[in-house]
């Protein structure tokens, strides 16, 4: 039961970060989601170590891919800011 509570939570979190980040995209939110998906990652990363099921490594893959790309486009954002 608990983990269905704990999971519903993380669910109605990650809906209302996603649109808040719709409504407003702006560097600061953005790079808090980078770091927030590389924080999940860990997570991730710690529970296949732990005899977690080997679906969780291709969720890594794509986490790691996304906080790749949306790292780059931190960047970039950030330094078009600068220049």
């Amino acid at each position: 039961m608990f983990a269905v509570m704990f999971a519903n939570l993380m669910g109605s979190l990650v809906v209302v970060w996603s649109a808040f980040r719709l409504v407003r995209p702006t560097w600061a939110a953005g790079v808090a989601d980078t770091a927030g998906r590389l924080l999940f990652s860990l997570g991730m990363g710690a529970a296949l170590l732990h005899g977690a099921s080997l679906l969780v490594l291709g969720m890594l893959v794509f986490e790691l891919v996304w906080a790749v790309v949306q790292g780059g486009v931190m960047l970039s954002a950030r330094r078009a800011a600068l220049a």
